[in-house]
């Protein structure tokens, strides 16, 4: 069995974080739903459904949260206040965060195709 651990949510989170940023943590979530497809110890066809979950959900964060920052950055906000972060430093996170979670689904898909096609 595969396993793979989320990144932290926040890199170098203080300890007295009440909060966690919610697109980094929404991340972190869609992250764990990608373990799921990648478990080789789930039947093949809940593994097919997390990947198309997983896939699904990242297309529809694009859609909304990050036009929703892309569109604060254009109406000329730099700082979030209710997350004490950078607009620009929070989207290129969230776009490193993103292309490996990509990258990991791009090789589960052909795993999977593979299992069904024995």
């Amino acid at each position: 069995m595969r396993s793979k651990e989320t990144d932290p949510i926040l890199d170098g989170s203080k300890e007295d974080e009440c909060f966690f940023n919610r697109e980094l943590s929404w991340l972190a979530f869609n992250e764990r739903v990608l373990s799921l497809a990648e478990d080789d110890e789930k039947p093949l066809g809940e593994r097919i459904r997390f990947l198309a979950i997983s896939a699904d959900n990242l297309n529809e964060f694009f859609m909304v949260r990050v036009a929703g920052l892309l569109q604060l950055v254009d109406r000329g906000f730099k700082h979030l206040p209710e997350d004490d972060v950078d607009v620009d430093q929070l989207l290129a996170q969230i776009m490193a965060r993103s292309a490996k979670l990509m990258a990991r689904q791009n090789q589960v898909l052909p795993e999977l195709i593979g299992c069904l096609a024995r």
